[in-house]
């Protein structure tokens, strides 16, 4: 099932164009992997996988055959896509529960700036915004 959605293009691969949360989330999280601890960044990469898994589970039941994300929606809402959220949801806390009070802290600010991204990167999408929006606001 995960083949069917990573081979299907979206709107960025089809329009060559990038959303401004996009590129800052995509950034924000190479960064956490090249800088900070793996405790931080899987803190850091957990708000994806369990918001994606919240939003397929919510519309699921309501998306019809015809739906343009159906397949999308199926995947991140199926029963074993939510056992691979549990499995992140557990490491996340096994991994906290063993580092020291100034590290749960970092990975509590990297799971809360992930989850801001994360929002913003659903909301360029919806506004349809672009880095030439950007470029095009700033000229």
């Amino acid at each position: 099932m995960a083949d069917d959605i990573k081979n299907e293009p979206t709107a960025n691969q089809t329009t060559n164009n990038i959303t401004p949360a996009n590129f800052s989330y995509t950034h924000y999280l190479l960064s956490v992997a090249a800088h900070e601890s793996k405790e931080q960044l899987i803190a850091a990469l957990l708000p994806c996988y369990w918001i994606y898994q919240k939003l397929g589970e919510e519309y699921i039941q309501s998306v019809n055959d015809n739906h343009p994300y159906k397949k999308w929606i199926n995947f991140y809402g199926s029963k074993e896509y939510k056992e691979e959220v549990d499995y992140m949801i557990d490491l996340t806390n096994r991994l906290a529960k063993s580092a020291s009070e100034e590290e749960r802290l970092k990975m509590h600010q990297k799971f809360v700036r992930a989850s801001q991204l994360e929002w913003h990167f659903w909301n360029d999408s919806y506004q349809m915004k672009t880095l030439s929006d950007l470029k095009t606001r700033l000229n």
